[in-house]
């Protein structure tokens, strides 16, 4: 240290019997203070080492062990840091419930002020009149969305039929009346009348409890796979139900096989190719690691292909003796195109 050094060159001199000058003197001072005053500073640090060394020695770590040390007061540190925050997201959720409650009380308290609690226990009575009035002002929001997506009356009986018909499934199946509200928004939006949202309804629900998820995006799905294989708004149960088929019994998910639909589907539907052939070419691409947009794009092209392959493919074909389209020009099932290909082709090896 430069300071010890100076004041040992000094202490030096005055040993020596060299008279050292008033300003040699007042840095000598100055050093041994600062001296002092460094000592006094290198003590406490190595008290509060001394007290963390206890500290650690006391949670079960060690300081003899060098890099082991470290090692282990990390994994200790992230422990405590790993409990703290399980116990941070359990106090969250106790506080988000009580939140909840306590809304949940101060409407019901508007509502039993208002005479809207009686009303609705004696219109539907017991446990469906808490379902229909838990979500109230969800659901008259999302009823209102409704509305203004049909483009009709409030007072007419189309929309009184579509709230009826909420509040019914509300009671009836897992989903609120909002939830139910919020698909035939969904639905509207598809462009689906009032009478095509009541026909569909029923079938996105099933679907949704089937795929676990919300009935927005599964309305979304439906719809869309509805349109892209020509099928009116009564075939929704026909579509909850292949799909259905098709994600518990292959590698894949609804959300999936949605995405799959929404670039094979219109190329499927227009060359006739049945929602339930184009579900079960997904399901297979799905068992082979192949899904969502990737099996989409790949069922897409290989359609495309077979229904207009380029001369030299359609050559092969022929050759083959392979029909791709049947004698009225539609396009037979994909399945037995594939398998007459296979026949045709197994005689050259692995196809």
């Amino acid at each position: 240290m430069k300071a010890r050094r100076q004041l040992n060159a000094l202490n030096q001199l005055q040993h020596t019997g060299t008279v050292l000058s008033e300003k040699q003197q007042k840095l000598m001072q100055q050093l041994s203070t600062r001296l002092e005053r460094l000592n006094e500073s290198r003590t406490r640090e190595i008290q509060k080492m001394r007290e963390l060394g206890g500290e650690l020695k006391r949670h079960g770590i060690s300081l003899t062990g060098s890099d082991n040390t470290i090692q282990q007061a990390i994994r200790r540190t992230e422990q405590y840091n790993n409990q703290l925050e399980r116990e941070r997201q359990a106090l969250a959720r106790v506080t988000r419930a009580r939140e909840r409650y306590s809304r949940a009380q101060e409407t019901a308290g508007k509502l039993k002020t208002g005479g809207a609690l009686a009303t609705g226990a004696a219109a539907a009575g017991g446990y469906a009149a808490g379902r229909f009035l838990q979500p109230a002002i969800g659901f008259g929001k999302e009823m209102s969305r409704v509305q203004a997506l049909t483009r009709i009356d409030k007072n007419s009986p189309q929309f009184k039929a579509l709230r009826e018909q909420a509040l019914k499934l509300g009671s009836e199946t897992q989903f609120t009346a909002g939830d139910a509200a919020s698909g035939q928004a969904f639905l509207a939006m598809a462009g689906f009348t009032p009478q095509a949202i009541q026909a569909a309804l029923p079938g996105v629900l099933s679907m949704a409890t089937a795929g676990g998820m919300d009935l927005g995006e599964t309305a979304d799905i439906g719809s869309n796979i509805l349109t892209q294989f020509g099928l009116s708004a009564d075939q929704m149960d026909r579509v909850g139900d292949t799909l259905t088929a098709a994600f518990t019994r292959t590698n894949t998910d609804l959300r999936a096989l949605g995405e799959t639909m929404k670039y094979a589907g219109p190329v499927a539907g227009k060359l006739g190719i049945s929602l339930e052939q184009a579900a079960a070419m997904a399901g297979v691409l799905a068992n082979m690691g192949i899904r969502g947009s990737d099996a989409g794009t790949a069922m897409r092209a290989s359609l495309a292909r077979l229904a207009s392959p380029p001369k030299a493919a359609a050559e092969a074909l022929k050759e083959l003796g392979v029909a791709v389209s049947d004698a009225n020009g539609k396009m037979r099932p994909m399945e037995d195109v594939l398998a007459d290909l296979y026949k045709a082709t197994r005689k050259y090896g692995e196809v």
